[in-house]
Protein backbone atom coordinates (compact mmCIF):
# COMPACT_ATOMS: atom_id res chain seq x y z
CA UNK A 1 0.00 0.00 0.00
CA UNK A 2 1.33 3.49 -0.42
CA UNK A 3 1.02 6.70 1.56
CA UNK A 4 -1.91 7.82 -0.62
CA UNK A 5 -4.11 5.11 -0.49
CA UNK A 6 -3.74 4.66 3.36
CA UNK A 7 -4.97 8.15 4.01
CA UNK A 8 -7.99 7.63 2.12
CA UNK A 9 -9.05 4.32 4.21
CA UNK A 10 -12.10 4.78 6.32
CA UNK A 11 -11.63 3.95 10.00
CA UNK A 12 -12.89 0.20 10.88
CA UNK A 13 -16.20 -0.95 12.23
CA UNK A 14 -15.73 0.39 15.93
CA UNK A 15 -17.44 -2.91 17.47
CA UNK A 16 -15.04 -5.20 15.42
CA UNK A 17 -12.74 -5.56 18.86
CA UNK A 18 -15.59 -6.77 21.21
CA UNK A 19 -13.63 -9.36 23.14
CA UNK A 20 -14.11 -10.32 26.15
CA UNK A 21 -12.56 -7.40 28.58
CA UNK A 22 -10.87 -10.03 31.25
CA UNK A 23 -9.13 -11.61 28.19
CA UNK A 24 -7.55 -7.88 27.33
CA UNK A 25 -6.24 -7.23 31.13
CA UNK A 26 -3.49 -9.02 30.90
CA UNK A 27 -2.10 -6.56 27.72
CA UNK A 28 -1.43 -3.13 27.33
CA UNK A 29 -4.30 -0.80 26.18
CA UNK A 30 -2.09 0.10 23.08
CA UNK A 31 0.48 -1.59 21.39
CA UNK A 32 3.49 0.72 19.78
CA UNK A 33 5.93 -0.10 17.27
CA UNK A 34 8.66 2.39 17.67
CA UNK A 35 11.09 2.20 14.12
CA UNK A 36 13.66 5.11 14.75
CA UNK A 37 16.04 6.13 12.23
CA UNK A 38 19.47 4.38 13.12
CA UNK A 39 21.43 7.84 11.94
CA UNK A 40 19.81 9.73 14.53
CA UNK A 41 21.77 10.06 17.80
CA UNK A 42 21.01 7.29 20.78
CA UNK A 43 21.97 10.01 23.22
CA UNK A 44 19.01 12.22 21.72
CA UNK A 45 16.76 9.65 21.70
CA UNK A 46 13.78 10.14 24.18
CA UNK A 47 12.34 6.71 23.21
CA UNK A 48 14.84 4.75 24.02
CA UNK A 49 13.81 5.05 27.39
CA UNK A 50 10.88 3.07 26.81
CA UNK A 51 12.54 -0.21 26.09
CA UNK A 52 11.51 -3.17 27.53
CA UNK A 53 7.98 -1.56 28.50
CA UNK A 54 4.67 -3.74 27.89
CA UNK A 55 3.32 -2.94 24.53
CA UNK A 56 6.54 -1.33 23.27
CA UNK A 57 8.69 -2.34 20.58
CA UNK A 58 11.32 -0.34 19.04
CA UNK A 59 13.47 -0.94 16.11
CA UNK A 60 16.28 0.41 14.43
CA UNK A 61 15.51 1.43 10.70
CA UNK A 62 18.25 1.63 7.72
CA UNK A 63 17.85 3.35 4.60
CA UNK A 64 16.03 0.72 1.51
CA UNK A 65 15.51 -2.33 4.13
CA UNK A 66 11.99 -2.97 3.90
CA UNK A 67 9.85 -2.13 7.25
CA UNK A 68 6.40 -4.46 7.73
CA UNK A 69 3.46 -2.01 8.67
CA UNK A 70 1.20 -4.54 7.52
CA UNK A 71 -1.90 -4.52 10.10
CA UNK A 72 -0.68 -1.10 11.62
CA UNK A 73 -1.92 2.26 12.30
CA UNK A 74 0.85 4.70 11.19
CA UNK A 75 0.72 8.09 12.77
CA UNK A 76 1.04 10.65 10.32
CA UNK A 77 0.16 14.49 10.30
CA UNK A 78 -1.44 13.75 7.17
CA UNK A 79 -3.76 11.14 8.16
CA UNK A 80 -7.78 10.77 9.43
CA UNK A 81 -7.47 11.30 13.44
CA UNK A 82 -7.53 8.67 15.42
CA UNK A 83 -10.82 7.10 16.73
CA UNK A 84 -12.26 4.05 18.69
CA UNK A 85 -12.94 2.50 15.74
CA UNK A 86 -8.64 2.28 15.44
CA UNK A 87 -9.09 0.31 18.91
CA UNK A 88 -6.75 -2.50 18.96
CA UNK A 89 -4.67 -1.96 15.90
CA UNK A 90 -0.81 -1.85 16.87
CA UNK A 91 0.44 2.00 16.22
CA UNK A 92 3.07 2.41 14.19
CA UNK A 93 5.31 5.40 15.44
CA UNK A 94 8.62 6.57 12.98
CA UNK A 95 11.31 8.02 15.05
CA UNK A 96 13.17 10.28 12.61
CA UNK A 97 13.83 14.03 11.64
CA UNK A 98 11.02 15.21 9.74
CA UNK A 99 14.00 15.93 6.66
CA UNK A 100 14.58 11.97 6.65
CA UNK A 101 10.86 11.02 7.23
CA UNK A 102 10.33 10.78 3.28
CA UNK A 103 12.89 8.14 2.91
CA UNK A 104 11.55 6.27 5.86
CA UNK A 105 8.09 6.10 4.34
CA UNK A 106 9.20 4.42 0.76
CA UNK A 107 10.66 1.62 3.03
CA UNK A 108 7.09 0.92 4.45
CA UNK A 109 5.33 -2.27 3.04
CA UNK A 110 2.20 -3.59 3.67
CA UNK A 111 -1.66 -2.57 3.98
CA UNK A 112 -1.93 0.12 6.65
CA UNK A 113 -3.64 3.18 7.52
CA UNK A 114 -2.58 6.45 8.38
CA UNK A 115 -3.56 8.51 11.22
CA UNK A 116 -3.31 11.23 13.42
CA UNK A 117 -3.50 12.68 16.55
CA UNK A 118 -6.55 15.14 17.70
CA UNK A 119 -5.78 18.57 16.41
CA UNK A 120 -4.28 21.52 19.27
CA UNK A 121 -1.60 19.73 21.31
CA UNK A 122 1.62 21.39 20.34
CA UNK A 123 5.33 20.38 21.09
CA UNK A 124 7.07 21.01 24.34
CA UNK A 125 10.57 20.14 22.84
CA UNK A 126 12.57 23.01 21.13
CA UNK A 127 12.97 22.99 17.80
CA UNK A 128 16.49 23.39 16.72
CA UNK A 129 16.47 22.11 12.60
CA UNK A 130 18.95 24.40 10.76
CA UNK A 131 18.41 21.87 7.96
CA UNK A 132 14.42 22.46 7.15
CA UNK A 133 11.50 23.45 8.37
CA UNK A 134 9.34 21.26 10.83
CA UNK A 135 5.39 20.70 10.32
CA UNK A 136 3.33 23.01 12.60
CA UNK A 137 1.68 20.09 14.29
CA UNK A 138 4.54 18.00 14.32
CA UNK A 139 5.83 16.74 17.91
CA UNK A 140 8.47 14.95 19.04
CA UNK A 141 8.03 10.88 19.23
CA UNK A 142 7.86 10.53 22.76
CA UNK A 143 5.28 13.00 23.22
CA UNK A 144 3.30 11.01 20.43
CA UNK A 145 3.35 8.03 22.83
Amino acid sequence: MNLESAVDQEPADANANDADPKDRLSEPAVRWRVIRDGRESPKKCSVLALRGLPGVEIRSWVRDEPVDADGLTLLHPDGAPLSRADRGRPVLLLDSSWRHLPVLLRDLRGDFVLRSLPGGIETAYPRRSKNSEDPALGLASVEAL
